[in-house]
């Protein structure tokens, strides 16, 4: 599991390499987290992370997906996505959020 972990952390750090100026994007969890973070998986939803960069520093925050493609999610939407995953959290339950293209669900 450790490695998987850790392939997820050079994932992201990659990314941010990438993407220099992006703060906030969003990913599918990785097993290794979901065993970790989630503990389990929910019937009809995918876990997914908000990944909340301040330089060197990356939190990871939990929601669940309707679908795991949500890599392409622009910086403004991740940061809205992971404000709205706090919240939840704080509320005691995981964010559920219903990815849409154009207008459809996925």
């Amino acid at each position: 599991m450790h490695s998987d972990i850790q392939k997820t952390c050079d994932a992201d750090e990659r990314f941010a390499a990438r993407f220099p100026d992006r703060q906030f994007w969003l990913r599918p969890a990785s097993r290794g987290e979901v065993r970790e973070i989630f503990g389990r998986k929910v019937r009809g939803w995918h876990p997914c992370l908000a990944v909340w960069r301040e330089g060197d520093i990356y939190r990871k925050v939990p929601f669940f997906a309707t679908t795991r493609d949500v890599a392409d999610a622009s910086d403004g939407v991740s940061a809205e996505t992971a404000v709205n995953a706090i919240e939840s959290l704080r509320e005691g339950v995981v964010l559920r959020i219903l990815i849409t293209r154009s207008g459809r669900a996925l």
